[in-house]
């Protein structure tokens, strides 16, 4: 949220909202209006009283120069082809309209964990079209400026192994691996750190901020 710059009364688009977490950290004077591809997730906005609206694709169901930022956070990786949705985004901003996008780097050690033990281990498998230099390149052609690229460091502390352990399994939804793959799946890819309040594991994103111009 540090990289853009909000504003009171600012209109923030967040896609795909996830159910809408996000609002929990924005200023109070901050509206924002929640994207969502899953029906469940929409739902779950409405029940906590969100603006929200589903999309499909790359088509967003907004008017032009709607909103005064959007941001979006792991939720692009899916999406071979982003140029189109880019072209929406950029449509749906206001003039100097600001761009956020924070999602898994192509070649990172988190993608290698993703289509690797993911992959493997999941019953849905995983195979992520993550950001790159192309990623750049597009938002550039479809006519955003002052593209600026960033690794952001997420590190994950967990009070003992265990927590570390089970919370993976769960979030990643690694049903075919027992807890010792798990382990070894993290030390493969992901720098596991012990410290003297438990386990730090470092989760690493690219960020990728931009604005449409005046």
């Amino acid at each position: 949220m540090k990289k853009l710059n909000l504003k009171p009364g600012d209109l923030l688009i967040d896609l795909p909202s996830g159910g809408g977490y996000l609002h929990r950290y924005l200023p109070a004077d901050v509206q924002v209006h929640c994207l969502e591809s899953s029906q469940a997730f929409a739902d779950y906005c409405q029940q906590q009283k969100l603006k929200v609206s589903l999309y499909h694709q790359y088509h967003l169901p907004l008017n032009n120069q709607y909103a005064d930022a959007l941001i979006s956070i792991a939720g692009l990786h899916h999406i071979r082809d982003k140029r189109p949705l880019f072209q929406s985004i950029f449509r749906v901003l206001k003039p100097s309209g600001q761009l956020c996008i924070t999602d898994v780097e192509q070649g990172g050690a988190v993608a290698g964990f993703l289509d690797d033990i993911v992959d493997r281990y999941s019953q849905t498998g995983h195979r992520g079209s993550f950001l790159n230099t192309v990623t750049a390149e597009q938002l550039s052609e479809v006519g955003f400026q002052s593209i600026q690229c960033e690794r952001l460091n997420y590190p994950w502390y967990f009070a003992d192994e265990a927590s570390l352990l089970s919370y993976f399994q769960l979030l990643f939804g690694l049903e075919k691996a027992s807890l010792e793959q798990v382990g070894q799946g993290i030390d493969q890819y992901l720098n596991r750190q012990i410290t003297p309040s438990g386990i730090q594991v470092n989760w690493q994103l690219l960020c990728l901020t931009a604005h449409r111009p005046v």
